[in-house]
């Protein structure tokens, strides 16, 4: 992998009755990833999934036809476990999943975007890099967001992201002229129209 590539992550429940069916992906999280692809035909955008059937709907077939820059990959999330996520746990995907974005990131670089950012710029080279998301709480206090981070590989503040793991946390959001956070469906149909044509010609309403 190189470093200029975009990275966003899709971990759904992995019983062994769930891993037997195919997982849809949400109309959302298309035009998240198609609003990337378009605007970097020339980088790598990854969904990255511990699932190993994806529903191909018609939205995901044209998606694919489209933009031959995106890449699907299935990551084995078991040996997480190392770190003290209970596999019995309700909130092990979700473990699993911030770990994951941070292992990455670290192992190979670039950017992470969570499935419920649009880009409206390029982004790559650009507007981010060595970047957390901050956000203000309803207190006026400054928080970290891990929602959008850029960082070169075998960033110091990564490793020490993933020492720590279950004892920092950086919950939110980013919201500014780049990406934005969707907070409702019709600002998400909104801005499907113009950032995610393709998904958006094939979508009967977004989740």
């Amino acid at each position: 992998m190189k470093t200029g590539q975009i990275f966003f992550i899709d971990f759904t429940d992995s019983s062994p009755a769930a891993a037997a069916a195919e997982t849809p992906l949400a109309e959302r999280k298309l035009c998240a990833i198609e609003s990337a692809a378009r605007l970097h035909p020339k980088n790598i955008i990854y969904l990255v999934t511990n699932s190993a059937k994806i529903k191909l709907s018609k939205a995901l077939r044209i998606l694919i036809r489209t933009y031959s820059n995106v890449r699907f990959i299935i990551f084995d999330s078991d040996p997480f476990s190392a770190f003290g996520i209970d596999p019995e746990s309700d909130s092990k995907n979700l473990h699993a999943a911030e770990l994951a974005r941070y292992s990455l990131l670290l192992s190979h670089g670039g950017i992470y975007l969570d499935l419920d950012q649009i880009v409206v710029k390029p982004i790559i080279g650009k507007f981010i890099r060595n970047t957390l998301g901050r956000q203000f709480d309803d207190e006026g206090n400054i928080l970290l967001s891990g929602h959008v981070m850029a960082f070169p590989p075998g960033h110091d503040f990564l490793e020490q992201v993933m020492l720590q793991i279950f004892v920092v946390h950086y919950w939110g959001s980013v919201t500014n002229g780049t990406m934005i956070e969707l907070a409702s469906t019709q600002l998400l149909a909104l801005l499907a129209w113009s950032h995610c044509p393709m998904v958006s010609k094939k979508s009967k309403g977004f989740m």
